[in-house]
């Protein structure tokens, strides 16, 4: 396991529907830099789950260039592939970072690029990866996903695989989307596997086959989501130094 920050919603733009707001993610943002062991990292922004979106590809630009940082983008939507430019633009890249949206179709355009394949060599290659929402999904054994939403806003929540770098399920949007929350224990028992599930402004960092979770907010939580003795739990993970991986797939609760 090399290293893995998935990280649930945080704003980075200081602006949202023409209101000044907080950054959200410094603390995270400063310590995927800091973990990357480069002065100015190399960032390759990948906004396939948001339709390419230019706003978003705007604002993270800018942010992360603020920060040191030398941003690329990797645009997929309505565009001829080279597989020699893709290469170039994953291996390159000191972070990898993924925006979040529609989980489903990310994936499935990836694999019609053959994009997973290249990820799967980058993680080999101590590449950072790193993302939100749909973007923290894909790096697990898979998670809860509205991805159907985006056709039909009355089509139920799905389970999606994603590149199984982490074993174990992940669940971002816990404290800001209601229905969700209340969807979550079925899906725990139906599949009777363990959940990260973070709430807004933490991140799960992986490291060396050991985690801890990164806070930007002292008040934001993360969980471990599992099915006991009949009964949903939700163990508070507070842990800031890292612990063994190994721990949290196992088959009994956890007790830290």
């Amino acid at each position: 396991m090399k290293v893995i920050c998935s990280i649930w919603w945080g704003e980075i733009w200081g602006f949202f529907n023409g209101k000044k707001r907080p950054i959200e993610t410094k603390v995270i943002d400063h310590e995927l830099i800091t973990i990357s062991w480069k002065k100015s990292p190399k960032v390759l922004f990948i906004p396939t789950a948001s339709w390419d979106n230019k706003s978003y590809i705007s604002n993270f630009t800018n942010y992360y260039t603020s920060l040191g940082c030398d941003v690329n983008t990797l645009l997929l939507h309505n565009k001829l592939i080279d597989p020699i430019i893709l290469k170039k633009k994953v291996f390159s890249a000191n972070i990898i970072y993924v925006w979040g949206g529609n989980t489903l179709k990310m994936l499935n355009l990836w694999k019609k690029v053959w994009l997973i394949s290249l990820l799967q060599q980058a993680h080999k290659k101590w590449i950072i990866l790193a993302g939100i929402s749909a973007g923290g999904i894909c790096w697990f054994h898979g998670g809860m996903s509205d991805s159907r939403k985006f056709s039909d806003k009355d089509t139920g929540f799905i389970i999606v695989k994603g590149l199984d770098f982490v074993p174990l399920y992940f669940c971002p949007h816990f404290d800001r989307d209601v229905k969700r929350k209340e969807i979550l224990p079925e899906f725990i028992k139906r599949t009777n596997k363990k959940r990260i599930v973070l709430e807004d402004g933490t991140a799960f960092l992986v490291r060396w086959k050991r985690w801890r979770i990164v806070k930007s907010k002292p008040e934001a939580r993360a969980y471990l989501g599992f099915h006991h003795k009949d009964e949903v739990i939700y163990q508070a993970l507070e842990v800031t130094d890292f612990q063994s991986l190994s721990k949290l797939s196992r088959s009994y609760p956890l007790f830290i």
